[in-house]
């Protein structure tokens, strides 16, 4: 997520305000998103993730390069990294569903930035951070652009034009990461977590609530993303394990709550599990993250 951005969590809640109703059954739920959705979607994702601003980053702690609504990766030329690049796929998508992308990008080559000062030298940051750019960065505000390279401007041009697709590349990559979550669990199990997963997503708001959580906590497959328990069980806190910890039948209002629920109920297992050297650090955002979830209620 963008730093220092500060981002309007009553959005989510606001959109669901403001739409009809819509409650549709089985997998078509998430196969035909209409244009008024997809819009609708993306617009929130950016909001979450670039304050509806920002399309081009490079994190403080980042190794690479992120762009466009929901920070799709892009790795430059020879990194090697343990996450997955979602960039490149992302023009792939874009180009099998006839978007006009930008000449020099539709053959995929490595982010042309070797580094966050080659980028920043050629792309606008907000004020505050040109002015008072983070220690690490190793950046003096005269090696800030003051106004975005052609290369930076029809990239950011593009993605301005396209948040309606991104949104629908976020929910697919979403939806494809249910047979991966299906696969970590045992296979009786595997029909309530689907059952719970399309509670959720076949309900008005949910396809966003869904997407949010992955980018926001991981889909839960990850053994790396676990705490010990002391009974001394590994314990996760992605969307796995939200969706193990629903039971209840049919999509709507109330599917939302107990979604939003036993993701906070997720988080607080998280902190409480957390081992010394990362309990503080967890417990300082815990109040950020149930903020956040709570706004999948829609209340």
């Amino acid at each position: 997520m963008i730093p220092l951005l500060v981002v309007s969590l009553a959005l989510g809640s606001a959109a669901r305000a403001q739409s009809p109703a819509v409650e549709r059954a089985g997998p078509r739920c998430v196969s035909d998103i209409s244009d008024e959705e997809a819009a609708e979607i993306g617009q929130k994702i950016w909001q979450y993730e670039g304050g509806g601003k920002i399309l081009v980053w490079w994190d403080d702690t980042g190794e690479c390069p992120s762009f466009g609504i929901n920070n799709y990766l892009w790795f430059q030329q020879g990194h090697k990294a343990s996450f997955e690049e979602s960039f490149p796929p992302l023009i792939d998508f874009m180009l099998s569903k006839g978007a006009d992308v930008p000449k020099w990008m539709r053959s995929k080559p490595p982010a042309p930035w070797r580094t966050r000062a080659e980028l920043f030298g050629e792309s606008v940051v907000p004020e505050h951070i040109r002015t008072n750019p983070p220690k690490n960065w190793a950046m003096t505000p005269e090696m800030f652009a003051l106004q975005d390279s052609p290369r930076i401007a029809e990239l950011k041009g593009f993605l301005g034009r396209t948040v309606a697709l991104q949104a629908r590349y976020s929910v697919r990559r979403m939806i494809d990461s249910l047979p991966k979550m299906l696969a970590d669990v045992p296979k009786p199990e595997r029909p309530a977590v689907e059952r719970q997963f399309y509670r959720v997503a076949c309900s008005r708001g949910g396809l966003f609530d869904l997407v949010d959580y992955v980018n926001f906590k991981g889909e839960g497959t990850n053994p790396n993303e676990r705490y010990k328990s002391p009974g001394g069980q590994m314990q996760g806190w992605g969307l796995l394990q939200v969706l193990q910890h629903m039971s209840g039948e049919g999509s709507g209002p109330a599917a939302l709550k107990e979604f939003a629920d036993a993701a906070e109920w997720a988080m607080r297992r998280r902190v409480d599990n957390a081992p010394a050297e990362r309990r503080e650090g967890d417990r300082r955002w815990l109040d950020g993250w149930i903020k956040r979830i709570r706004n999948y209620r829609g209340d």
